[in-house]
């Protein structure tokens, strides 16, 4: 329920089409990692390179994934969150860069603001839940505003 409403809170600062992703695949050599989903992303944000298919959904053959690379460009990530009792945002930023198509589902591959074994360790460390969302643009600003009128933590 967080992550989706970590989209619509995307949406209300005027990011379009967000996606609900895993953060997954980190790799500490490239600065990578994948931004990762079982095929839940809006066609409109397909890189035009990849293949743009609709395929059986692999864990139980049932339902329908929609499988494409993400296009590149700069990103935001949000994460509404709550642990014992306290709201927190979980807030990154970074680019989606190219790369080929090696999975089923939707994804980028992500190079952060900050290096990716730091990102890593913040989401380990602070328990950041999957399913955040990640839109095009920057969109952090609204967000630190909210998380100081509401005093919530920051997680970055």
């Amino acid at each position: 329920i967080e992550g989706a409403i970590s989209m619509m809170m995307h949406q209300a600062v005027g990011g379009e089409t967000p996606f609900l992703f895993d953060f997954s695949q980190v790799d500490l050599k490239e600065n990578t990692a994948l931004l990762w989903h079982c095929g839940v992303a809006p066609c409109n944000l397909w890189d035009k390179q990849s293949k743009c298919r609709l395929d059986s959904y692999f864990a139980g053959g049932k339902g329908v994934t929609a499988d494409f690379v993400l296009h590149t460009g700069a990103f935001s990530v949000v994460r509404l969150d709550s642990a014992r009792g306290k709201w927190r945002l979980f807030l990154q930023e970074g680019t989606a860069v190219p790369m080929q198509q090696l999975l089923k589902g939707s994804y980028a591959k992500a190079v952060f603001k900050k290096p990716v074994a730091d990102v890593l360790q913040t989401v380990i460390d602070h328990g950041i839940a999957h399913h955040a969302s990640m839109v095009y643009g920057k969109f952090i600003r609204p967000f630190k505003i909210l998380a100081k009128i509401k005093k919530w933590e920051i997680v970055e």
